[in-house]
Formats: C-alpha cells, structure tokens, sequence
C-alpha cells in the first residue's frame, strides 16, 4: 500500500508499507499514484542503502530484494 506521495517536481519518492517495513521509490513525477493506493512492487537494478542515521551502507553488495519500485 502506498503510505506517501512527496512531489519533487521532475520525480516523487513513494514510499511503500509493507507489513512493518517502509520502502522508498523514485517515480516519475506523473507516476498518478496516491497515499492509500494499491501499487505493485518490483525489483530494480539501482539501489542504495542507507543506515537508521542516514548514512550510506558500508556494503557494497548489492541485494535486488531492497529495491522496490511501484
């Protein structure tokens, strides 16, 4: 389900609940998605992870299950 749409001109990031997890995604700014919508999730080729206090994973390995894209 989709939690919130935040409009950034040319992108939104979405961000996604599922379950007790949230996952963001960068749209395209005309995505017409909306909070409270039904969105299907994918795995993507670009990824970044980030720790609680916002800085970048120190690891390098890429996992394609933590990126999602609705």
């Amino acid at each position: 389900m989709v939690a919130a749409v935040e409009y950034l001109g040319a992108d939104s990031l979405v961000t996604c609940r599922l379950g007790n997890a949230a996952r963001r995604a960068r749209r395209p700014a005309a995505s017409g998605l909306a909070a409270a919508a039904s969105a299907w999730l994918v795995t993507g080729r670009a990824q970044h992870l980030f720790e609680s206090d916002g800085t970048r994973r120190a690891d390098a390995e890429r996992n394609e299950a933590a990126t999602m894209f609705a």
